[in-house]
């Protein structure tokens, strides 16, 4: 057993005609993580000094494994280049007897489409279902949702609903 995990996914970004405008990572953790874009540090949460193959987490706190955090990596946005990426992360473990471990990233990219060449539709994709009021439950749904400003949607937003007794 050890109390380390190295991640990497490889992405692909195509710089094109629009221009970043902010970078984020939206990760769900237990109990830290070193991340990489490219090889650079780009965030950290529950670890201090050098990642080492054996590192431990140094805080325990179940609150990041139940809501996603959102970590503005802005200011990395030139470690992204146009092509093959890595995503890499160390995740860490408080001890070798913990008893979970959890890393779920998401990186988010925010474009500028104001760009006269931007092919971007701000039109409502078919199947999605504008709301303008409440949305009524009667039973347990996952929902997801984004929200048109102007002509820019902003990221994907989840979450599960548990109505009545849960199994």
């Amino acid at each position: 057993m050890n109390t380390a995990c190295y991640i990497r996914i490889p992405f692909n970004f195509d710089a094109g005609e629009n221009q970043l405008l902010s970078l984020a990572l939206r990760i769900r953790y237990d109990d830290g993580f070193v991340a990489y874009i490219n090889s650079v540090e780009v965030a950290r949460r529950n670890f201090t000094g050098t990642p080492e193959w054996n590192s431990t987490a140094v805080n325990h706190d179940d609150s990041e494994a139940i809501n996603p955090e959102y970590i503005d990596l802005t200011p990395y946005i030139n470690t992204l280049r146009s092509g093959n990426n890595m995503l890499a992360i160390h995740g860490l473990n408080q001890s070798v007897t913990s008893s979970d471990f959890l890393i779920s990233p998401e990186l988010i990219a925010i474009i500028d489409t104001s760009s006269p060449d931007s092919d971007t539709d701000t039109e409502i994709p078919t199947g999605v279902q504008e709301y303008t009021g409440p949305i009524a439950l009667t039973e347990s749904t996952h929902i997801k949702a984004r929200v048109l400003d102007g002509g820019t949607w902003s990221a994907l937003n989840e979450a599960t609903y548990a109505i009545g007794p849960v199994a």
